[in-house]
């Protein structure tokens, strides 16, 4: 389920939430606008690329800056998650060598 939050003149897309506990939640005090709930999964563009027809979600074709720049932004979120991996493995190795350490000086390796 997806709640989708749109203008009413154009159909124009500006948000929505897939989250059902949070539905008719976000009443931003904006009367040209107004949501729907429809039973899809969340789009994968963002909301910027879509309008509201016939109770579906229909893409508007986007320019190849507009293409660029999303294909960026998901380059930019793998970056983000391979260096919190990365991040993660180097904590790994200081407390594994720390710990080899402590038991070397015991003499338990």
């Amino acid at each position: 389920m997806l709640e989708v939050r749109y203008i009413i003149a154009t159909n124009q897309v500006t948000g929505w939430c897939g989250n059902e506990s949070q539905f008719y939640n976000q009443d931003r005090g904006r009367p040209e606008e107004t949501t729907t709930v429809l039973d899809i999964p969340i789009p994968p563009y963002s909301v910027n690329g879509y309008l509201l027809q016939n109770n579906q979600l229909v893409a508007i074709p986007l320019t190849d800056a507009e293409l660029a720049d999303e294909a960026e932004e998901k380059a930019l979120a793998k970056a983000d998650t391979l260096i919190d991996a990365i991040s993660s493995l180097a904590d790994a190795k200081v407390f594994l060598k720390r710990l080899c350490a402590r038991l070397i000086s015991k003499g338990s390796l």
